[in-house]
């Protein structure tokens, strides 16, 4: 009897911990695509609000954009 309920105790234990490494290396790499999608998003924002920036200071050497209304 005390060898059933050491391998059950066992094999729960096993279980459990296996559990435990799944779900952290889930949230790991959760973690790291939550973070390259917000780098990426990111990186598209700045790229446009460069490009926008540069069209504005052109017009503004051209004199076709007006900062005095």
């Amino acid at each position: 009897m005390l060898q059933i309920v050491a391998a059950v105790g066992i094999v729960g234990y096993l279980s459990f911990r296996n559990g435990q490494i799944v779900l952290e290396e889930c949230a790991q790499k959760l973690i790291a695509q939550t973070g390259k999608r917000v780098e990426e998003k990111l990186t598209a924002v700045l790229e446009h609000s460069h490009w926008v920036n540069q069209l504005n200071a052109e017009a503004i050497d051209r004199a076709e954009l007006n900062l005095h209304l």
